[in-house]
């Protein structure tokens, strides 16, 4: 299970990466759809939509997460926010360490006590 756990988190951290990157564009986008929708209803779910590969590779494709979780959030949508701050710094500082993580899971590359302490 903590295997599990660690590569939904990395998944996580590159949607939090996204955050950052596309900052603006989650903004924008996110003003833009509030202004179309009435209060406490949303926006379709991207995640369902069909999308060539390359495009569902990209980071801008995931920094849609952020535009629909503004709805339940604000503070995502604005770059000078606590949680803003946070997410986005959290997906910089454990993606490697999760992929190296697993990685060290699945084959020998350290000693367990070394991995353990990663």
């Amino acid at each position: 299970l903590l295997s599990l756990f660690v590569v939904i988190n990395s998944m996580i951290a590159v949607w939090e990466m996204s955050l950052h990157v596309y900052s603006k564009h989650i903004t924008s986008s996110f003003q833009q759809l509030k202004k179309r929708h009435e209060k406490d209803t949303f926006p379709p779910v991207f995640m369902f939509a069909h999308v060539p590969l390359a495009e569902a590779l990209s980071l801008k494709y995931w920094s849609n997460v952020w535009i629909l979780y503004s709805f339940f959030d604000e503070s995502y949508a604005d770059p000078k926010s606590y949680g803003f701050w946070i997410d986005s710094g959290n997906g910089f500082t454990t993606l490697l360490p999760g992929v190296v993580f697993v990685l060290g899971l699945t084959y020998d590359l350290m000693d367990p006590r070394h991995l353990g302490l990663l």
